[in-house]
């Protein structure tokens, strides 16, 4: 028996035989990290960007007379997956239609440039590092929580007559800088991927308005200290200076208990800031 398929068949056949890997790269992970979508590498959802490369890549084809027939000849489609027929697509847009590309191709920065997605806003080195520590102190959008945390570097930065990235970089003092002997902080944002949490948004406008006066309202009541009550590590080993303790002094309890430690000889009052 014959058994006659299309070229396109044969092509998804043969991709068959190659290894497709489920990819969690996201857009900031491109613009931030420099990081790559590569050949089979397949993403589902409609908002990454391998789905919205290749539905960019159909528009800027089709109004293109040079390959407007194109994609329907090659049965170029937004199919969430990286094989050949999307790298083919790159070829065709890059060279106004005279070249397909061949896998290995990857999807970076300079193609996500070329078809007009817009980086995001470009932060000092400042401004991630306090971004950076608010993130790995709240990951999720919790703006009160968030602000309550801004409080505490602000309230120590003014009481000890500090800049707030001096306050966060401290020795021992934000738990989430210990592991890393460096603060390159390109390095330790992409390791931490702290742009792909959901308080990223809310902890870059903190760090802006730290960096520019704390001129915001102080919701922790003057606390110095904070610590997460409900963190099972924390619950089994808490710090000899927190709650228990008789020289713990509450201020508020949020998902942190917010207070101070009155054996810190510039925690015995309230910061009084504003």
């Amino acid at each position: 028996m014959k058994i006659i398929i299309t070229e396109n068949q044969l092509e998804k056949l043969i991709l068959l035989e190659n290894t497709y890997t489920n990819s969690d790269i996201t857009f900031n992970d491109i613009w931030y990290c420099n990081k790559q979508l590569k050949c089979y590498d397949i993403q589902l959802s409609d908002n990454s960007p391998l789905y919205l490369v290749q539905k960019r890549l159909l528009e800027e084809l089709n109004k293109n007379s040079n390959t407007e027939k194109w994609p329907t000849d090659n049965n170029f489609t937004t199919d969430k997956s990286f094989g050949p027929t999307t790298a083919k697509a790159i070829g065709m847009y890059y060279t106004n239609g005279k070249i397909e590309y061949e896998c290995p191709v990857n999807i970076g920065r300079n193609l996500l440039t070329k078809l007009g997605f817009e980086p995001p806003e470009e932060l000092t080195e400042d401004e991630k590092k306090l971004a950076i520590t608010l993130t790995m102190e709240m990951s999720s959008d919790k703006e009160n929580e968030i602000k309550a945390i801004s409080n505490i570097i602000a309230n120590r930065a003014y009481i000890r007559d500090m800049g707030p990235v001096d306050v966060v970089l401290e020795s021992s003092q934000f738990s989430g800088w210990n592991k890393y002997g460096s603060t390159d902080v390109d390095d330790v944002m992409c390791k931490e991927r702290s742009y792909n949490k959901k308080s990223w948004k809310t902890a870059v406008k903190y760090a802006k308005l730290l960096l520019s006066g704390a001129n915001f309202l102080d919701n922790t009541k003057g606390a110095t200290h904070y610590y997460n009550t409900n963190d099972p590590y924390v619950k089994k080993n808490p710090p000899n200076w927190g709650e228990k303790s008789k020289t713990w002094v509450p201020h508020i309890k949020l998902i942190h208990s917010y207070g101070r430690d009155t054996t810190t000889k510039w925690a015995e009052k309230p910061v009084k800031r504003n």
